[in-house]
């Protein structure tokens, strides 16, 4: 059994297909790992432009879930990295930064995490720039 979407938008289309694989105990490198319960497995496709891409990726469980919440909780969770880069990349210019020695490349996406965290909590409908703009 598995879970089905198809979805359009920005020119393309993507079909995802979620598995979910229960019996891990037959998987000798996941013995060692208690709290792994499962794996769900996604295949995509994205067409776009007559070009086909196809793309298979795993992750590891501590629950067992149905396909489709498999498929709700991959899609859910790369909509999250995605808006969170992309805010730290447009918004911070992060992917610019020269800062490349020691600890300060992890200390400044700290800082650049709260900054937005904490613009994104403001009242008002300005854009994350227009915020940044307003409190500098």
């Amino acid at each position: 059994m598995f879970d089905k979407t198809v979805d359009f938008g920005s020119g393309q289309i993507e079909i995802r297909s979620a598995y979910v694989i229960e019996n891990i105990k037959l998987i000798d490198q996941l013995a060692e790992w208690q709290t792994v319960k499962s794996i769900i497995v996604i295949e995509s496709k994205r067409e776009k432009n007559d070009s086909l891409q196809e793309n298979t990726r795993f992750y590891l469980c501590s629950f067992v879930p149905t396909q489709k919440q498999a498929n709700h909780y991959v899609r859910a969770h790369w909509g999250i990295e995605g808006t969170l880069h992309w805010h730290l990349d447009v918004s911070f210019g992060e992917d610019k930064s020269k800062t490349k020695k020691g600890n300060a490349p992890e200390n400044l996406n700290i800082i650049r995490k709260t900054a937005l965290q904490a613009l994104k909590q403001t009242e008002g409908k300005q854009s994350i720039k227009n915020k940044r703009k307003m409190t500098g």
